[in-house]
């Protein structure tokens, strides 16, 4: 179910997915805590520079992560946040349910009491694509997410 009325459509090999706004914040701002090196809390506005997300709309994706142990947070003027845990461990299906809830299956296509066999068949493909889905997030991790990130270079932010 998406909670935020604006969604986004995906191609999952071949298969538009669709998946919430909030959701796509959240796997970037995820993505920018996993980038840092240092472990330390990374501010709430600097994570929203760096990820593009709204601010304010951030703070509400880092609670609901926060709530699923997938973030820590440190108040004071060192204060942000951080990840919970090594990249390596966090599943990316962790990340959509924190802020999703469970990857919707799909509705059943049955219209009456008795399915006909299009209503079957239809429900078994339906079955067979929310299983490569639920495969797929649940096998790549945060850290899968950094070296696609990292292979595909920043051109930005040089420092001298």
């Amino acid at each position: 179910m998406i909670r935020l009325g604006v969604a986004i459509s995906i191609k999952v090999q071949g298969f538009t997915m669709r998946r919430s706004q909030k959701v796509e914040h959240a796997f970037r701002a995820m993505l920018e805590l996993a980038l840092d090196e240092t472990a330390s809390a990374i501010a709430v506005a600097h994570i929203a520079e760096r990820a593009a997300v709204p601010e304010k709309f951030l703070e509400l994706i880092l609670a609901d992560l926060r709530k699923a142990g997938l973030v820590q947070s440190k108040r004071g003027p060192a204060g942000g946040y951080r990840l919970a845990r090594p990249p390596e461990t966090v599943r990316l299906g962790e990340i959509w349910e924190a802020i999703e809830g469970p990857i919707d299956s799909a509705p059943s296509t049955r219209r009456g009491e008795r399915p006909t066999a299009t209503d079957e068949c239809l429900d078994e493909l339906w079955r067979e694509l929310d299983e490569g889905v639920h495969h797929a997030m649940n096998e790549l991790t945060l850290a899968d997410l950094r070296r696609r990130r990292g292979e595909r270079g920043d051109g930005g932010d040089f420092c001298i």
